[in-house]
């Protein structure tokens, strides 16, 4: 029995189904969940067949639940338990499952968008059936093999953040990757870049410390490069190399690494990255490291130096923050 009760509808007493108008995409969209917020099996869902976007929590429930939905294009269940059998709607080309179990027993090459985050996987293989996917998000997973991905010729996007991976050298066969990001894991190498067409690279929380590796990089697509809080040892020598980096138009994010307080790394940063011109639009530094430094002079002629006005407006707002700020000339 259906009743009804100022936009929620009570499915047998036992699951809510709430409506509401995605005015920017035109389309229907429904939130399904237990009334009682306790996890629940449903046997059928009166969800109306206009249906574009369907939002599940705690519930288990079979895909084929849901082949009355003929317009079904987005599905997304969080905290729940899933099974994919049999084909899917034709029109289905969105899944995200959010800390839930999940089973996929067929083929699934309309779906070109996946997320499974914070599942507990260990084994990709399932994503041999979704040939098509252009964007795979596997978040906070315990994933360390990650060859099965390089099969997936079409993806454009892929994150596979918080997770335990070490060698990603497999994705050297994913020609139409734009952006990676592996933040949180334990990638040493970043070779593999020059194998791809990656516009942006995130690795921030990685193991990386070798430098050397980053000033000869071939990729001319990469405009955007991420290595927050890695072990970079020698970021002098590869501030004082910066201009050699063979990316023109990288953006390049490094911050707090450990560096060597014998000498001022700010000041051979600051000039590396006013001869590097053009070769580099940002060189980001995190505060902290310039923290028990000695003064630095000079600040204002750095600034005025630089015909880079992203250039010159960091280097002034990195001494503002430090408390560095020096009213000295040469």
């Amino acid at each position: 029995m259906l009743c009804q009760n100022q936009n929620v509808l009570c499915v047998n007493q036992q699951v809510c189904v709430e409506s509401y108008q995605v005015q920017t995409l035109q389309q229907d969209s429904y939130i399904v969940r237990p009334a009682n917020n306790r996890l629940a099996r449903v046997s059928a869902l009166n969800v109306p067949e206009s249906c574009m976007s369907l939002a599940l929590f705690k519930l288990q429930i079979q895909l084929n639940q849901l082949r009355h939905l003929q317009n079904l294009q987005s599905l997304s269940l969080e905290t729940g338990q899933i099974t994919f059998s049999g084909p899917a709607q034709q029109t289905l080309t969105s899944v995200w499952l959010q800390k839930c179990k999940y089973a996929f027993n067929g083929y699934y090459p309309n779906i070109v968008c996946l997320c499974v985050m914070g599942c507990g996987i260990q084994d990709v293989s399932f994503v041999s059936q979704f040939p098509m996917l252009q964007k795979l998000f596997l978040r906070e997973n315990s994933i360390r093999d990650v060859s099965c991905i390089s099969k997936l010729k079409e993806l454009t996007y892929l994150d596979l953040s918080q997770n335990k991976i070490v060698d990603v050298s497999s994705f050297s066969n994913l020609r139409k990757l734009q952006t990676l990001v592996l933040n949180k894991n334990l990638v040493e190498k970043i070779e593999f870049v020059d194998y791809l067409q990656l516009e942006c690279l995130q690795l921030a929380h990685n193991k990386i410390s070798d430098t050397n590796q980053l000033l000869f990089l071939k990729n001319q697509q990469l405009t955007t490069l991420m290595l927050f809080e890695n072990e970079v040892e020698k970021k002098i020598h590869f501030a004082e190399k910066l201009h050699f980096v063979s990316t023109p138009n990288t953006e390049l994010y490094v911050t707090v690494n450990p560096v060597h307080t014998d000498i001022n790394p700010f000041k051979n940063c600051i000039y590396s990255i006013i001869g590097a011109g053009s070769k580099l639009k940002q060189y980001i530094l995190r505060y902290e490291f310039l923290i028990g430094q000695k003064k630095l002079t000079k600040w204002q002629k750095i600034a005025k130096m630089s015909k880079n006005a992203v250039l010159a407006e960091f280097a002034e707002t990195v001494f503002k923050k430090c408390d560095l700020l020096v009213q000295g000339t040469e």
